[in-house]
């Protein structure tokens, strides 16, 4: 059921890449949608559009409301203003009209998409006369958190730091709970959590996976070792659907997945470009460099975004085979080149 709509540090270094495109280039690609203000997924889940398009978060940052009550929690926040403001219209709207408030907002990781619109969601329950969020994510000092706490001087006194020992229960209508539990998957970055929900009694076991699986085959991240026993893990938990952080449309059917079958086919893409690295290193002499041209000659990387995921992605598969001396470097003349260890 769809409510309020409306028509209205890198190896392979190439050159500075700025992180924002414009969200019209975005948006002319993707294609023009109707105006979405939230939608009810389930009983007790709605989604608020983040209306942050850009290459990495394709139609934007979806962010997940849980609960019944006039007290829930939201997992993540949007992204940094002005950026934000439609979202924050967005949930404005939704206060409003059911009238609730967020007890408790939990952030995957301190990424500016995720995490930038905490404070501005502070200052949305402050402007309606409501008591304020408490904001929580693991905290570790990273350089994306210290550049979210130097935006909103005042953040970092509202934001609690969380782990795996963590849960937080959200009141359902009817008696029933919500249970939602931080899961560390610091393969994608060192702060990155997943969020599980469980209620017996609508027979629920959810994951909110942030940015460790998204509505794209593929994402980037900082240790592949990490992030493949990140997926390994939560594919051992058993859980029934993903609720995902990013997609190509805000469709249902898009954002709400069958975890089983999304979470095997991130493993084995992983594995399978891991075997193509070493097929092509045993073929031929290369360089890091000239791989990279090898690996993606097929990709369109103008977009500089893209061509910054594609080398963290790229670098973070190259580490883990020299890591574990599958492959070596050995210089030659001037340059290194990548040889298969047999």
């Amino acid at each position: 059921m769809i409510i309020g709509l409306n028509y209205s540090n890198c190896l392979i270094h190439r050159t500075t890449f700025s992180i924002r495109v414009s969200s019209f280039s975005v948006q002319k690609r993707l294609g023009p949608q109707k105006r979405l203000y939230y939608q009810q997924l389930e009983e007790n889940i709605i989604h608020v559009p983040g209306e942050n398009p850009n290459a990495a978060a394709l139609r934007g940052t979806n962010c997940f409301i849980i609960g019944t009550t006039q007290e829930r929690l939201m997992i993540d926040s949007g992204d940094v203003p002005p950026i934000n403001a439609l979202f924050i219209e967005n949930l404005r709207k939704l206060l409003l009209e059911q009238k609730f408030r967020l007890k408790d907002v939990v952030i995957s990781h301190a990424i500016a998409n995720h995490f930038g619109g905490a404070w501005s969601v502070i200052q949305l329950h402050r402007e309606l006369g409501l008591e304020l969020p408490r904001v929580h994510k693991k905290l570790d000092n990273n350089n994306y958190e210290r550049d979210m706490f130097r935006m909103s001087r005042y953040l970092r006194d509202h934001v609690r730091h969380i782990d795996s020992s963590c849960k937080f229960t959200v009141d359902e209508q009817g008696g029933g709970q919500s249970v939602i539990k931080p899961i560390e998957t610091p393969g994608h970055r060192s702060d990155h959590c997943s969020y599980s929900l469980t209620n017996t009694s609508l027979k629920q076991k959810h994951l909110f996976p942030g940015d460790m699986i998204l509505g794209s085959p593929s994402v980037s991240m900082d240790d592949l070792s990490l992030y493949l026993d990140d997926l390994r893990r939560v594919e051992a938990m058993d859980f029934d659907k993903l609720y995902l952080v990013h997609t190509h449309t805000h469709e249902p059917e898009h954002m709400v997945v069958c975890a089983k079958k999304k979470i095997r086919a991130y493993i084995e893409y992983r594995e399978q470009r891991e075997q193509l690295l070493q097929e092509t290193i045993n073929k031929k002499r290369f360089t890091r460099e000239s791989l990279f041209d090898m690996i993606y000659e097929q990709e369109d990387l103008s977009d500089p975004l893209r061509m910054k995921l594609a080398l963290t992605s790229f670098n973070s598969h190259l580490n883990k085979l020299l890591k574990e001396r599958k492959v070596r470097l050995l210089r030659e003349g001037l340059s290194e080149i990548l040889h298969i260890v047999k």
